[in-house]
């Protein structure tokens, strides 16, 4: 295989682990530079959807624990007026 082309398995791994695309990229942007393009373009990737995601889990959770404290809060205060 061509080494300018680059190997899209590296790229495979680079999005699921994307130190070890880092890792990759650097050892060989010098003397691969197509796998390590592919290994840096996979780590990139990944790290940017883990990010996003990351980002929209902790905003469902916000909004989830925002819904139950209002829960509680009204069921409370109904508890107190029925006294």
């Amino acid at each position: 295989m061509d080494n300018n082309k680059g190997n899209a398995g590296w790229a495979v791994l680079g999005f699921f682990i994307p130190v070890v695309g880092l890792i990759l990229w650097l050892v060989w942007r010098n003397n691969k530079p197509g796998d390590a393009r592919m290994a840096g373009k996979g780590a990139l990737i990944g790290a940017i959807v883990s990010i996003v995601i990351s980002i929209v889990v902790f905003g469902v959770t916000a909004c989830v624990a925002n819904q139950m404290v209002d829960t509680a809060t009204d069921s409370i205060n109904n508890a107190m007026n029925n006294m």
